[in-house]
Order: C-alpha cells, then sequence, then structure tokens
C-alpha cells in the first residue's frame, strides 16, 4: 500500500506597503476587484478586506501624523526637551 504525502503549501505574506497599494487600487474604481485580484494572482477576498480595512482606519493616518507633528512642535519649543520635560 502506498501513502502519498502532501507537501505542505507555505502561506504567502505581504507586505503593508503592497497591500495599501492594492486597496487604494481598489478604492479607485478603475478596475473591479476581481480584475485586480487576478491582474495580482491573488484572492478577490483579500483586496476586498484590504480595501475595507483601509476605508475604515484611513483616519488612523491623519490622527498619527498630528501626534507627530505635535510631539515635534514640543521639541522645537523646548530645546532642552529630553531634559527638562516641564517645558
Amino acid at each position: 500500500m502506498k501513502v502519498r504525502m502532501r507537501m505542505a503549501r507555505k502561506r504567502r505574506t505581504f507586505s503593508a506597503k503592497y497591500k495599501a497599494e492594492v486597496a487604494l487600487e481598489a478604492l479607485k474604481e478603475e478596475k473591479s476587484v476581481n480584475e485586480i485580484a487576478a491582474n495580482r494572482n491573488i484572492n478577490p477576498s483579500l483586496v476586498r478586506r484590504w480595501r475595507d480595512d483601509l476605508a475604515d482606519n484611513a483616519e488612523i493616518a491623519f490622527n498619527d501624523a498630528k501626534r507627530e507633528r505635535e510631539e515635534k512642535q514640543k521639541e522645537l519649543a523646548c530645546p532642552h526637551f529630553l531634559y527638562q520635560p516641564e517645558c
């Protein structure tokens, strides 16, 4: 009796930059989700999920940028920021 052994497929991982590119392409609505998925050789459900995640969490990018700007302004206002936190 022969036993067939299957090799496990390695799960693909995608960078945040790649996900953002795909999500932005989907948000533009110049191509359908299925077209984008076919062109990039990924499942359409990934495109939909990444698009929805980006749309649902877009405000976070602006909140983080605002917080970083405020911290930078504090540093510039108080040259001894690291040594005198009360500035």
